[in-house]
């Protein structure tokens, strides 16, 4: 039946990591029988049975196949024999997701040609209970379990009753009872025809094969003829024979009778039951080791026996009462048309059309449009004269950002303290850095989901920069930009999705009725600000204590603390020192006659047991209560920022005064925001023009996206045996559909309404010109290049054999 003679593949042929697969194979299969290809994975089993099929090509060798003789890959020869004589089983399905598995089977015999309804009808509904999935026949294939699927796959490969089977791991997702009723079915079949078979399993292969070859490393190092004993380890798991267990105990009293069986009675114990019987209802009270519990009804599935399990022979366990003349397709009249005509190919893609996913309708309609480019034109222009400088800023307007010439230049933050103006009360240093804050949930616990955020004050913040919610009236209440509440809603500016709709937080109105926590306190989160930046407002106070808990660079023993105090007394467990700036930014003066120890204004927290003279490295000491200190992050260590209502002087003055390197925050930005514009404005104008000549080129990806989402569909058709026209004829149809629903209706809009606006008052400044000649040319090259898009990388696709696309868009 099949000759194959000096079969060599190689992968990366000629380059370092090469790959033999197929090692001058030479082998003879016969017209009948169950041939089984046995071998461990990676031995080229798979890669041999896709030659077999017509799947994959050999860079030399030669095969015979029926009398066909084949050199090389003849695409047309195999096309022709994998759709009439050669039944494929993959081992993963290839079945088209979107038809039900009636369909999936019943294309199978139009391939053929076979396009008699109550022929097809009588063939897929035979084949269907043969593998059991008649009650399944309206199921789409993704309601399908796996196992469900491969059982569809093989009533796929059967219904056409090919010459030849080729099943690359058909049992592979079955349990064994439907691994026995596949295989019989298989090795029936094996008694007429031809079956290579592919598995790892060696007690299938054994048991049912006919002639076992192994493989290994590409090469056949055994071919023989199967004379294993007719025992087998082969059976049905959803029967249970009681006298194979262990019989632990019975108790019989008042009618009721209770048996205790175990498969190891070792491993009983630990195991208490009660059944209790209450309004006529059994109630089981069980408390055991064991996770699983199954209820064995008539709907369980599984069968209780009272006896032993006897092994069947192999005669009894391969009955089966397919019969293979009922798929006799010798006198069925064939037709050699397309697959699918042009009518029901114009009728499918307009049903893809109508059922594209939301994503898919949104890229047609944009693409109606197409004749309102100078729309689309003036917009980009606006993107690009409209100076946005929030884009390039961390923080908001009023701030400047500070940071040292050198890491050996320490910052000062008494001589910042001196450059603030009398009359600035907004001044504040800034060192606080990110936030990052977890909801509280309900029960008082902390949520998986969090934000994270600049920390900003409240006091920079209006009731007119707020877009919903108040301003916060105690320290206990924050507010978070809108970039954080939309982020946390939708999840459309960030990877993940909206983390806040897993915790119930669908809106603005659901956020500011959540908790966050700091330091162990419930902060409620009370307004959102109209702001494009990722910054979460608080006060001062509760600033400063997440400064005081969350940066910290590590701990050194309180012993190494022996820093002269200016005031107070060295720290108890659960106090603080600080340091005098640090004093200075909290209390607003240096007096320290009201005493010590103190606590931080508006926090109760741990109490200030004395002051500091100012260090470089720290502002903070903490005393815990493994009596050691913790260094806090301090201004020295990194680039801050500083807020004033007169940003821009303020930042000339520290580079010219103190020398640091500084710069307003949103006065930057809008420099580069101009310096932007004027890099980006004449390609803009160009772009647009060449968009009002070629816009129809945008629907090359309209096109191609629809031939990404088809190449699964395309890959099975040719593992199959369609032929190429039949899929040409198949995706110009549909190209010609997609271009007449989107440029055809766009194109009409467009000129009507560009016309109207020429003929009214715009058009004394002639920005359009709308003609019958220049509809029909650019509605022409719309076309043309639509048709030459889309056919080209159906072409270069068809150009690979079935194995590559299957291999390279497994998708």
């Amino acid at each position: 039946m099949i000759k194959v003679n000096q079969l060599n593949k190689y992968f990366n042929k000629r380059k370092k990591n090469e790959i033999h697969v197929l090692n001058d194979i030479t082998v003879e299969f016969p017209e009948k029988g169950l041939v089984v290809l046995l071998g461990p994975s990676g031995s080229g089993k798979t890669t041999l049975l896709n030659v077999l099929g017509g799947l994959d090509k050999v860079q030399n060798g030669s095969i015979d196949f029926d009398g066909n003789m084949i050199m090389g890959y003849d695409v047309h020869t195999w096309d022709k024999i994998r759709n009439e004589y050669v039944g494929y089983i993959f081992q993963n399905y290839n079945l088209l997701p979107e038809l039900s598995v009636y369909d999936n089977i019943a294309f199978v015999l139009k391939m053929m040609g076979i396009k008699d309804p109550e022929i097809i009808d009588q063939r897929v509904l035979y084949i269907l209970n043969a593998v059991h999935m008649y009650p399944f026949r309206k199921k789409k294939a993704l309601q399908l379990s796996g196992g469900q699927q491969q059982r569809v796959a093989i009533a796929r490969a059967l219904v056409k009753n090919p010459k030849v089977i080729i099943a690359d791991e058909p049992t592979g997702n079955l349990d064994s009872k439907n691994t026995l009723d596949i295989m019989n079915v298989i090795k029936q079949i094996s008694s007429e025809k031809l079956v290579v078979l592919v598995t790892h399993e060696r007690h299938i292969a054994e048991f049912y094969g006919d002639r076992i070859i192994e493989v290994k490393d590409g090469q056949i190092i055994s071919d023989v003829v199967n004379t294993s004993s007719d025992d087998h380890n082969i059976a049905k798991d959803d029967t249970i024979y009681l006298k194979d267990y262990n019989h632990i105990a019975d108790d019989s009293q008042h009618g009721v009778n209770l048996s205790l069986y175990c498969d190891e009675e070792d491993d009983l114990k630990d195991v208490d039951i009660k059944l209790i019987v209450k309004n006529k209802t059994l109630y089981l009270d069980v408390k055991s080791p064991y996770k699983k519990m199954k209820f064995v009804d008539q709907h369980a599935g599984v069968v209780i026996k009272d006896e032993h399990y006897v092994k069947k022979t192999k005669e009894e366990l391969i009955e089966t009462t397919f019969d293979t003349d009922m798929l006799d397709n010798k006198n069925v009249d064939r037709q050699s048309k397309l697959m699918v005509s042009i009518k029901q190919s114009l009728w499918l893609a307009f049903q893809k059309v109508l059922k594209t996913s939301r994503k898919g309708k949104l890229m047609l309609f944009s693409f109606l449009v197409a004749g309102m480019v100078i729309a689309v034109t003036v917009s980009m222009l606006a993107s690009v004269a409209i100076l946005q400088p929030e884009q390039y800023m961390s923080m908001p307007e009023g701030y400047v950002l500070v940071s040292r010439v050198s890491t050996s230049t320490p910052f000062d933050e008494a001589e910042l303290l001196a450059l603030k103006d009398a009359d600035d009360d907004s001044f504040y240093i800034n060192t606080l850095g990110q936030a990052q804050l977890q909801f509280v949930q309900p029960n008082g616990s902390l949520s998986s989901v969090s934000f994270s955020g600049q920390i900003e004050l409240t006091d920079h913040v209006t009731k007119r920069d707020l877009e919903y919610g108040d301003l916060p009236i105690n320290d206990n209440e924050i507010l978070v930009s809108q970039l954080i509440a939309d982020t946390m809603i939708d999840g459309s500016l960030f990877m993940g999705g909206p983390q806040g709709q897993e915790i119930g937080i669908w809106s603005y109105d659901h956020l500011t009725k959540e908790e966050v926590s700091i330091n162990g306190e419930n902060i409620k989160i009370v307004g959102i600000v109209k702001s494009d930046l990722n910054l979460v407002y608080m006060s001062e106070s509760l600033a400063n204590l997440y400064f005081s808990t969350k940066n910290n660079f590590g701990a050194l023993p309180y012993t190494y603390f022996d820093q002269d105090l200016v005031a107070g007394s060295q720290p108890e467990k659960g106090q603080i020192l600080i340091s005098e700036t640090y004093y200075q930014l909290i209390f607003g003066n240096n007096d320290y006659t009201a005493g010590f120890p103190k606590a931080m204004v508006g926090l109760d927290i741990d109490e200030i047991a004395g002051v500091f003279a100012d260090q470089s490295d720290y502002n903070i000491v903490v005393r815990n209560d493994d009596f050691n200190t913790l260094r806090l992050q301090s201004t020295d260590t990194f680039g801050f920022y500083v807020y004033s209502d007169n940003s821009a002087q303020l930042a000339l003055d520290i580079e010219d005064d103190l020398g640091y390197k500084s710069y307003d925050v949103y006065q930057e930005a809008l420099t580069n925001a101009k310096e932007m514009r004027a890099d980006v404005i004449v390609p803009t104008l160009t772009t647009s023009a060449i968009l009002i000549g070629f816009a129809m080129v945008g629907f090359y990806f309209v096109i191609r996206s629809s031939l990404i989402s088809r190449i699964y569909e395309v890959s099975v058709y040719r593992a199959l045996g369609v032929k190429k026209n039949d899929i040409f004829v198949s995706f110009i149809v549909e190209i010609f559909v997609l271009t007449s629903i989107s440029t055809l209706i766009g194109y009409i809009i467009a000129s009507v309404s560009l016309s109207k606006l020429s003929n009214g008052l715009i058009g004394e400044f002639n920005f359009f010109l709308v003609n019958p000649l220049t509809f029909l040319l650019g509605l022409l090259i719309a076309y043309v290049i639509n048709m030459l898009a889309g056919i080209l990388p159906v072409y270069l696709l068809l150009r690979k054999t079935p194995a590559q696309i299957l291999s390279q868009y497994d998708i």
